[in-house]
């Protein structure tokens, strides 16, 4: 015969079950967070900076906004590229204009013809660009390497599509750069518009 259990215990029970569970989960969590933490690599760690020679991930475009506002950090992360730049200031008088912590890139793997200068983070996310989709792309579609990258420009204090009224185009604050095409080792000139 089956022996009657008290409702006073039966509650009991219940909520020790509901408070292990809770304990069980949040523990389980707490220690996969501090695993993941402790063990994560670098390239996936949305805390720590992000490195141009590491392959783009899910957490890339967190990493690169990460550098918004920590010019050294920024500046650190360009300098460990190996990409030749300066430090480059653009204060402006007009609204929405301006880039107070710019760069001027100067040297990179490939050539831009000079006249680029855009904010620290848009500098990383270009190098990043540059080796990790422009680079393998012309390898793999085209056969040959890239010599050069032509552009239309970057820093210009202006609206969007250079109109008259509206909001400020990206590139007001340096963080834009219209690409015209691209120049291969083998000779070719590749346009954007073909």
């Amino acid at each position: 015969m089956r022996e009657r259990v008290s409702p006073r215990l039966r509650r009991a029970l219940v909520i020790a079950g509901v408070v292990f569970r809770f304990l069980l989960f949040f523990g389980g969590l707490g220690f996969a967070l501090w695993f993941a933490f402790i063990h994560f690599p670098d390239a996936w760690n949305p805390f720590v900076p992000p490195r141009i020679e590491d392959k783009p991930n899910m957490v890339t475009g967190l990493k690169l906004r990460g550098l918004t506002g920590e010019y050294d950090i920024c500046v650190s992360v360009v300098r460990a590229s190996g990409t030749k730049y300066r430090r480059d200031a653009i204060p402006s008088k007009s609204e929405g204009c301006g880039m107070p912590q710019g760069l001027t890139l100067e040297q990179s793997r490939i050539s831009y013809g000079g006249g680029i200068q855009l904010t620290c983070p848009a500098t990383a996310a270009l190098l990043m660009w540059e080796r990790h989709v422009v680079a393998p792309a012309a390898e793999e579609h085209l056969g040959s390497e890239v010599v050069r990258i032509r552009h239309y420009g970057t820093y210009a204090c202006r609206n969007v599509n250079h109109s008259e009224s509206g909001r400020r185009s990206g590139h007001a604050r340096g963080d834009a750069i219209d690409i015209a095409g691209f120049d291969l080792a083998d000779g070719r000139k590749v346009s954007v518009l073909k």
